[in-house]
């Protein structure tokens, strides 16, 4: 099926499954509505395929035309809203109420739910009627990085699209060759990524964003050469000016980070520099291992994992990462 204008690289069965979508509607109009689950990794494409799909399934009248499908009549979204953990039940609500309304031009009326799995069990069971009564002529994209962890009711009532991590050397030929980067630095760009194309771009363009993804891992490997309060300052300023959530969702980057930080060691330690995501960091780690050696690593990554524990028990934040940078 044709896919090459496609706006990701990699996934191409998620791309032929809408391909396939596609064409099921120009055979049979009327036929593909329903619930779809994107199930994958952030910045795979899952949002860009959503919005390439839209285009084309919707963009051949005066009602959506032009602009971004935020600003056609038939399309709307469902997000957290910023200062919250989940999605609560009157936002579903809302939303199941707006799906219900007829369509402007007489075509699908399309919802995105973004991190679906943050629907409250009130909110789940509430789009879970929206479900059962949506006509043929409504669209639902549930957005989650895993289709398991929504409701096994609404799992039942919906197809799954898995996007999944791209190659790390599909990623780097991409920024290589298509937009323009010198191979070492579009090299080191490809495995910081994790697979996610999406993000490489945006780190690759933008050198601020760079150095503040960097920012955690650099605080936790300069932290093992620091005196005990200056390990805490840096922790400190980690979560400066965040609170709530915010401060719980940036010190689950961090541990994340460190994590990463810490399996780098190990691979640098067994000689293997080719499967260290923080490339870039790659001589600060490798002058830790003459006092930091691979037992030491697998103990710091039990600790870390416990971290991420405390986190989802509602430990404060910052006492987490303190704790933490204060122990190594």
């Amino acid at each position: 099926m044709p896919s090459s204008d496609w706006p990701i690289i990699g996934n191409t069965q998620a791309r032929d499954f809408f391909e396939s979508l596609l064409l099921c509607e120009r055979l049979t109009p009327g036929s593909i509505g329903g619930t779809y689950i994107i199930s994958g990794p952030d910045k795979v494409g899952r949002g860009s395929s959503i919005e390439y799909f839209v285009r084309r399934l919707l963009g051949n009248d005066e009602q959506h035309s032009g602009g971004t499908i935020d600003m056609w009549p038939d399309v709307f979204r469902l997000r957290r809203k910023e200062d919250k953990r989940e999605i609560g039940v009157d936002q579903a609500r809302e939303f199941s109420a707006r799906l219900a309304l007829s369509s402007f031009s007489d075509s699908y009326r399309v919802g995105i739910i973004h991190e679906a799995d943050l629907l409250t069990i009130e909110a789940a069971n509430a789009l879970l009627k929206s479900l059962e009564e949506a006509s043929d002529r409504a669209i639902i994209f549930l957005v989650t990085e895993e289709a398991d962890r929504l409701p096994q009711t609404i799992q039942s009532r919906s197809q799954i699209i898995h996007f999944r991590p791209v190659a790390t050397d599909e990623i780097y030929e991409w920024l290589a060759e298509e937009q323009g980067l010198d191979r070492p630095f579009a090299k080191n760009i490809a495995r910081l990524s994790a697979g996610r194309p999406g993000w490489a771009a945006e780190l690759a363009r933008d050198r601020d964003l760079l150095e503040n993804y960097l920012k955690p891992a650099r605080i936790f490997v300069d932290a093992f050469g620091l005196r005990l309060h200056e390990r805490w300052k840096s922790a400190t300023a980690l979560l400066s000016g965040l609170k709530g959530a915010q401060a719980a969702e940036a010190a689950e980057n961090c541990l994340k980070a460190w994590r990463q930080v810490t399996r780098d060691v190990m691979m640098a330690g067994l000689n293997q520099p080719e499967h260290m995501r923080y490339a870039f960091l790659e001589n600060e780690i490798r002058a830790l291992l003459p006092n930091f050696g691979l037992s030491e690593a697998r103990r710091l990554e039990d600790r870390l994992r416990k971290g991420a524990e405390y986190l989802k028990a509602n430990v404060n934040p910052a006492n987490v990462l303190e704790n933490i940078l204060i122990a190594l």
